[in-house]
């Protein structure tokens, strides 16, 4: 037994690292090539106060056409939420207090996010460079046989935050196809820590992704954002969620 243990570590070791290196071909056969056209809708709600729990939710609903190819990227938004969006900004120019729903979901569609969107190959390969495979197994994902991933991460804070965070945990999870592409991805953060010496602050950070082919990449057909803080006697929800649906040419 004590011969047998050593080689079958050892094997399951091999195991796991052929997996990652499997699903690192898997993303690099995706070039991209081809453009794509999509529209993509998010919503958001957020509450903030004493207890965010309790307190009144600001939420709003925006949709955009994007379409990206060899040319660049481009966003398409109808006059009517455009102008929505200015009206928000100029009620809150004379009421401070007022919210802006409208134009922080459209924040949230900026250039840059719909890029990760479209070309999700590269938030793939983010967990697997920051993680390390602590777990994998055969399982089920929507009716479909699938292969679940596990890792813990380490967490990228920037020098400023190490001073003031005194605990950090990040994982994720990856379910893989059949044909080796990760069909739903998962991540969640949790840190603890100190600002000014003696105020104490908690977040929670999770994300949820389901992700598709299309035009020879892979992309994020629904992403849904959660973020839970508090600290100073205040605390705050924010929730968003991202849906993309491919258009034809």
């Amino acid at each position: 037994m004590r011969t047998i243990l050593p080689f079958l570590l050892l094997a399951a070791s091999v195991l796991r690292a052929d997996t990652v290196s499997d699903l690192r071909a898997a993303l690099a056969s995706l070039d991209g090539s081809e453009p794509v056209r999509a529209r993509v809708e998010t919503g958001s709600v957020q509450r903030e106060g004493e207890s965010a729990k309790d307190g009144a939710a600001a939420s709003s609903a925006v949709a955009a056409l994007v379409e990206d190819g060899p040319q660049g990227m481009t966003i398409t938004w109808s006059r009517a939420l455009v102008d929505t969006a200015a009206g928000e900004l100029q009620a809150k120019s004379k009421d401070p207090n007022k919210s802006t729903p409208t134009r922080n979901s459209m924040d949230d569609l900026k250039p840059s996010s719909l890029g990760d969107y479209l070309n999700a190959s590269a938030k793939v390969l983010r967990i697997l460079d920051m993680g390390k495979l602590v777990d994998e197994k055969e399982t089920t994902r929507e009716g479909q046989p699938a292969r679940l991933l596990a890792f813990q991460l380490t967490p990228p804070l920037a020098e400023r935050d190490k001073k003031i965070i005194k605990e950090a945990e990040m994982t994720a999870r990856l379910w893989l196809g059949a044909d080796g592409l990760p069909v739903a991805a998962e991540t969640e953060f949790h840190a603890k820590g100190r600002a000014m010496l003696v105020i104490s602050f908690e977040t929670t950070e999770k994300e949820e992704l389901r992700f598709a082919e299309a035009g020879r990449r892979l992309v994020v057909t629904r992403y849904l954002h959660e973020t839970q803080s508090s600290g100073g006697g205040q605390s705050g929800i924010r929730k968003s969620l991202v849906t993309l649906q491919v258009l034809g040419p």
